[in-house]
């Protein structure tokens, strides 16, 4: 079973791989809405903690005002843990905004919460197909993720599981271990389990 799991997840993460820049651009059809651009072919040379934009995006909300103020420390300081990023401090591309974490608010942490468009687009990727990424329609020929798995309602194991995939496309220094069971604690205090 733990064979098929870890397939499963690999295949996800292959399939992802070749999409993610267009996920991660906020206007995908827009030349330049992401600068500099999302470079995949180079593996994670060039992502996470390495591209200015993404380091923000992986930075602990709660420290996005230090960030903010000096980026490159902010970056040097994320690499090499004066900043620590642990599962229970969620990144700023957690939370929505025209770019994620733009609406973080530290007095209301709920609001946007796991709707930024990039989560949302990975999730739609892996349990929907690629076509319905953006919201389109789905033009596939073979039933998705959601359909196969008899998935009607998006559950806390499921944001956690895109959670993962996203961090883990960014970068390996990321602390992932944890972060599943977080996200399931914190569904279920805030609302019982229930409906999220």
């Amino acid at each position: 079973m733990n064979a098929t799991i870890k397939a499963v997840r690999s295949n996800d993460a292959t399939r992802l791989k070749t999409y993610i820049a267009q996920y991660a651009s906020p206007d995908p059809h827009k030349p330049g809405s992401l600068n500099p651009p999302i470079v995949v072919t180079n593996g994670r040379a060039e992502l996470g903690l390495n591209h200015p934009i993404l380091a923000r995006w992986l930075c602990p909300a709660d420290q996005l005002d230090r960030f903010d103020k000096d980026p490159g420390q902010a970056r040097k300081d994320l690499t090499s843990g004066v900043m620590p990023m642990r599962s229970e401090d969620f990144p700023c591309l957690f939370w929505s905004g025209e770019m994620p974490g733009q609406d973080y608010n530290a007095d209301n942490m709920l609001h946007g919460l796991f709707k930024s468009y990039f989560l949302v687009r990975v999730g739609r990727h892996i349990f929907l197909g690629p076509s319905s990424a953006f919201g389109g329609d789905t033009r596939t020929t073979r039933s998705c993720n959601a359909v196969l798995h008899n998935m009607s309602t998006v559950q806390a194991e499921h944001v956690g599981y895109i959670c993962i995939q996203v961090g883990s496309w960014q970068c390996s220094t990321v602390l992932l271990t944890g972060v599943l069971g977080t996200l399931c604690d914190l569904f279920q205090k805030s609302v019982g389990g229930e409906g999220w």
